[in-house]
């Protein structure tokens, strides 16, 4: 069995995912102009921590035990859709203050827009990889309109807006 092989950033100790095991409490992407440099695990791995981290705070800080849908999809909210999410959740008897609501804005601006940046390019880099694979098996533009037509209802991608 061959060692796993670890990219040049993460043998230099370089890598974000050095910086998040080290410190486990620095997570909302604060990479850029650090020095650090993403290796291929990074990416994921931080979409993820962002994520357990903005609802672990919700619990911890809000009283949000069980996330509703809606809020366990933090990309798909704006700030606003996320304070109303979060004041349905704790009901009448619980309202958000002012700072609480302060905080959430805080908290949606310093992690979920980044989490919302990578995403997107997670979605870019899907669309690449589907285009090359569709390239490589010569499919014709009709090929891959029948292919997006008969697809089932819960693909991973959204159908391209060029095939709409």
């Amino acid at each position: 069995m061959s060692p796993k092989r670890r990219s040049s950033a993460t043998k230099s100790g370089n890598c974000c995912c050095s910086r998040l095991s080290r410190n486990s409490s620095v997570f909302f992407g604060k990479s850029k102009g650090s020095g650090l440099v993403d290796c291929h695990k990074c990416k994921p791995r931080r979409r993820r921590a962002i994520r357990r981290a903005v609802l672990d705070r919700l619990r911890l800080e809000l009283g949000i035990e069980k996330p509703s849908q809606k809020l366990q999809a933090l990309t798909a909210l704006d700030a606003d859709g996320l304070i109303g999410e979060v004041k349905k959740l704790r009901g009448k008897k619980a309202p958000l203050t002012v700072a609480d609501m302060k905080r959430l804005k805080q908290e949606h601006a310093a992690s979920i827009m980044p989490l919302q940046v990578l995403e997107r390019e997670a979605d870019g880099l899907e669309r690449q990889v589907s285009d090359l694979v569709n390239e490589a098996f010569g499919l014709t533009p009709e090929d891959v309109r029948l292919m997006w037509e008969t697809a089932p209802p819960r693909m991973p991608l959204a159908v391209p807006s060029r095939l709409l």
